[in-house]
């Protein structure tokens, strides 16, 4: 199946509230095993709500649609909004806080179209690098390991389990190497 490119903005009204809709059925009754909300909530470590993680200029979005319907968005910010001791490098690197697709259309290879527009977004941005997080136990970070092979920075990827909810590993991916 060819998918079409990603094509709307995300600061556009209509996008940025099915940003907000398709986030808002990503995280209802997605609680981890000692209660703590898988992914973003509001009063989040980054961002107070959802609108503004979305529709700060700092922070960079890209979104997957297919004709008018959102399948799938993904948030980055600066580095040092994850890690303030890092504020130096937020020039050059970037975190993708958050990627998601709607539920039925998972699994059905939207991410990498996804994640064609963000690198395209952070390069714009004059960003030179990306780090993620991504889950073990569901095959994601296999996947993200075999979309960027050759960019990944090797001594920088890791595993660990920062919030309790299972291992998870740690990538920095070099734009300038990655599709």
């Amino acid at each position: 199946m060819t998918l079409p490119e990603a094509t709307s903005d995300p600061k556009d009204a209509d996008i940025t509230k099915q940003v907000e809709t398709l986030a808002e059925t990503l995280f209802s009754g997605a609680l981890g095993p000692n209660g703590v909300v898988l992914g973003i909530t509001n009063n989040d470590v980054v961002a107070d709500n959802l609108r503004s993680l979305v529709t700060d200029p700092g922070n960079t979005v890209a979104t997957y649609t297919v004709g008018d319907k959102l399948v799938g968005f993904s948030v980055a910010v600066p580095i040092d909004k994850m890690d303030s001791t890092r504020s130096s490098e937020s020039q050059e690197t970037a975190y993708i806080y958050f990627t998601g697709v709607q539920p039925e259309l998972q699994g059905q290879g939207h991410v990498g179209p996804l994640m064609d527009d963000m690198y395209r977004k952070l390069r714009t941005r004059g960003y030179q690098f990306v780090e993620r997080d991504s889950m073990i136990e569901n095959g994601y970070a296999d996947n993200v390991e075999k979309a960027n092979e050759g960019a990944i920075d090797e001594g920088s990827m890791y595993d660990y389990d920062p919030w309790g909810l299972g291992m998870e590993r740690h990538f920095r991916i070099d734009l300038s190497k990655a599709p």
